[in-house]
C-alpha cells in the first residue's frame, strides 16, 4: 500500500494531486487543519493536511499486453492478424466498460466527499454555538450588564462560523477594551481622587506616590481633604512620612490655595478627598465647590471592583456631578467577578486608569492595558 500526505489549502486542490499521483482508486484516510512552522507558531495561515492512501497496482494494462502479444506473433500469418483485431476490439469496448465502471466509482467517492465536508461544516457550527453559549454563561456568572451581554450574543451568536469561534470573540471584547484603556500622557499637575468611602483612595495615592518618585523620578506632594474619617489624616501623615514628602491638610478653599502653592515646586501634587456616598448630592456639590478652585488637574474615580453593577452604575453616573476623566478600579484582588471591567464601559465615557490588587504598597497597582483586563474578564473561558 502506498500512503502519502498532502498540505493543500483546500479539498478541491487535494483531491486533485492525489488522482493525478495515486489514480482514483485511492482513498482519503484523513484530513485535519495544521498551523505551517513559522516564529511561534505566527504569521503563517493554516493549512489542510490530507492523508490518502491507495493499494500496489501494476504498471502493465491490458493495452500493453495485446500489443506484445502483436509484436511477438509477427505480420506474416493473415489469420493471426485477423484475431488481433478482433481481439482489440474486445479490448476496446472493454475499456469503455472500465472507464464507465471509473465514472461511477469517483462519482461515488465525490458523493462521499460532500457528505464528510456537510458532516464536518454541522459539527463546527455546533462546536461554534457551543463555545458561544459557554461564553455567554461565563459573562453572566461574571456580572455583565445584561445588555452588554445581549449585543455581544447578536454581534457573535448570530454571526458566521468564522466570526464566532475563540478567536473572534477575543477580538469583540478587543474593540470594547480599546476604548476602556486611559492614555500614558496623564500630563496634569494635580491628580484629585474622589470616590466613595471605603473604596481605598488614601492607600491608592500611596501606590501612585511611591511609583511616581521611585520610576518616573518625580518630585511628589500629597494634599489631604479628608477631614472627617477617623485616622485617615494619620494614614497619609505615615505614608508621606515614610516616602518622605511634604502633606497638607486642608479644611477651606483658602487652605486648599496655600497648600498648592506651598507645593508648588513639586512635579505631581496628589489630593486625597473625602469619600462622600453617591446618593448624597449635596457632599458632592461641596467637593466639587471646593475642588473648583484647582487649575490643571485630573479628577480620578476610585470606585471596588467588588461593587454591584447596579451600585457602581449609580455611583459613576451620580459622579459626573463632581466630574472626573479617568478611572481606578480597586480591590480587584477581593473578587473573583470581574464584570464591571467591562461594565464601566456601558456606564461612562472615561477610561480605567489603573487597577489595585492589594494592600502592599507600591506594588499593590498598576497601569491598565487591553490584555490584561482582556485576561480578566475571559479568565476561565478560554482555556
Amino acid at each position: 500500500m502506498v500512503i502519502k500526505r498532502y498540505l493543500v489549502n483546500n479539498m478541491t486542490e487535494a483531491m486533485t494531486r492525489i488522482r493525478y499521483e495515486l489514480g482514483s482508486n485511492a482513498v482519503i484516510v484523513s484530513t485535519r487543519r495544521i498551523r505551517q512552522r513559522g516564529i511561534l507558531g505566527l504569521f503563517k495561515p493554516q493549512v489542510l493536511e490530507v492523508t490518502a492512501a491507495v493499494e500496489n497496482r501494476q504498471d502493465t494494462g491490458p493495452a500493453l499486453s495485446n500489443a506484445g502479444k502483436i509484436m511477438n506473433a509477427g505480420d506474416s500469418q493473415t489469420a493471426e492478424k485477423g484475431q488481433t483485431a478482433a481481439g482489440l476490439q474486445g479490448d476496446e469496448a472493454k475499456k469503455a466498460d472500465e472507464t464507465e465502471s471509473r465514472l461511477e466509482k469517483e462519482l461515488k467517492e465525490l458523493k462521499q466527499l460532500v457528505t464528510m465536508l456537510i458532516s464536518q461544516a454541522g459539527q463546527t457550527g455546533e462546536a461554534s454555538k457551543d463555545y458561544i453559549e459557554r461564553v455567554i454563561n461565563h459573562l453572566r456568572d461574571m456580572d455583565v450588564d445584561e445588555e452588554i451581554i445581549e449585543g455581544f450574543s447578536v454581534e457573535c451568536g448570530n454571526a458566521p462560523e468564522a466570526n464566532a469561534g475563540p478567536e473572534a470573540v477575543t477580538r469583540y471584547f478587543e474593540n470594547i477594551l480599546s476604548n476602556c484603556i486611559a492614555s500614558r500622557s496623564m500630563n496634569e499637575k494635580v491628580w484629585a481622587l474622589i470616590g466613595p468611602t471605603g473604596v481605598g483612595k488614601t492607600t491608592t495615592i500611596a501606590k501612585i506616590a511611591a511609583q511616581e518618585m521611585l520610576y518616573n523620578k518625580k518630585s511628589v506632594g500629597l494634599i489631604t481633604l479628608d477631614t472627617y474619617r477617623i485616622g485617615a489624616v494619620e494614614q497619609l501623615r505615615t505614608y508621606a512620612g515614610i516616602l518622605n514628602i511634604p502633606l497638607e491638610i486642608v479644611y477651606t478653599k483658602a487652605d486648599l490655595i496655600n497648600a498648592l502653592e506651598k507645593l508648588g515646586h513639586c512635579d505631581l501634587i496628589m489630593i486625597d478627598s473625602t469619600g462622600r456616598s453617591s446618593l448624597n448630592r449635596d457632599q458632592l456639590l461641596e467637593t466639587r465647590d471646593l475642588l473648583d478652585v484647582v487649575e490643571d488637574k485630573r479628577n480620578i474615580l476610585a470606585v471596588s471592583a467588588a461593587t454591584r453593577k447596579n451600585d457602581l452604575k449609580a455611583i459613576v453616573q451620580n459622579y459626573e456631578a463632581i466630574g472626573f476623566d479617568s478611572i481606578i478600579l480597586t480591590k480587584m484582588d477581593e473578587t473573583q467577578y470581574y464584570g464591571n471591567i467591562i461594565n464601566i464601559s456601558k456606564y461612562s465615557d472615561k477610561p480605567i486608569c489603573y487597577i489595585t490588587t492589594g494592600q502592599v504598597v507600591p506594588d499593590d497597582i498598576r497601569e491598565v492595558t487591553r490584555e490584561d483586563l482582556l485576561d480578566y474578564i475571559l479568565t476561565g473561558v478560554r482555556t
